[in-house]
């Protein structure tokens, strides 16, 4: 929550790129390198880490890789003048490429839409669940694994608070929306 707010991004909109790169694992690592909850590349992430102030930084740390994917987040929107699927396209496929297929009025590929598409949902899930629910700030993500229990914990937090009296839904879980 402290870093969308810090970067300007809306929180929903950060936990569906979450959600989609790393179901919420802080140790997820990529095929071709990416690691954390928000799925760095390596390079990436000591670009931002100097660019954010981090004199010493562990790609997996949650803390660290939310800020830094955030504040990227907040970037490619800025680039991409707040169009969203744009902005996450390039979070998926690196901002040169997306700039190429706008320059060769290309549409986006599949693949790409799918991903925006996968964000999307998830944001629209989590941006239910954060209207609906408490404010306050959700617990630290310092867990080595926010997993399944991991994630349901933040949601319960974040929607009623300490009291935790009712368990949110889940993702698998089908409602009445």
């Amino acid at each position: 929550k402290k870093a969308a707010s810090r970067h300007g991004v809306p929180l929903g909109f950060v936990l569906g790129v979450i959600h989609v790169e790393s179901r919420f694992k802080s140790r997820a690592r990529s095929g071709v390198g990416a690691r954390g909850l928000m799925q760095l590349m390596p390079k990436t992430a000591a670009a931002l880490a100097r660019r954010l102030g981090y004199k010493d930084f562990s790609i997996t740390d949650p803390q660290f890789n939310v800020d830094a994917g955030t504040a990227y987040l907040a970037y490619l929107l800025k680039r991409f003048r707040r169009n969203e699927a744009l902005a996450l396209a390039a979070y998926n496929t690196g901002p040169g490429r997306v700039s190429r297929w706008q320059r060769k009025g290309r549409a986006l590929p599949a693949y790409s839409k799918r991903y925006v598409a996968a964000v999307r949902r998830a944001q629209l899930h989590y941006g239910k669940l954060i209207a609906n629910g408490s404010t306050d700030d959700p617990p630290p993500l310092a867990s080595p694994e926010l997993d399944r229990q991991g994630l349901r914990t933040l949601l319960q937090y974040e929607l009623y608070g300490e009291r935790g009296d009712a368990p949110p839904k889940t993702l698998g879980q089908q409602g009445s929306d």
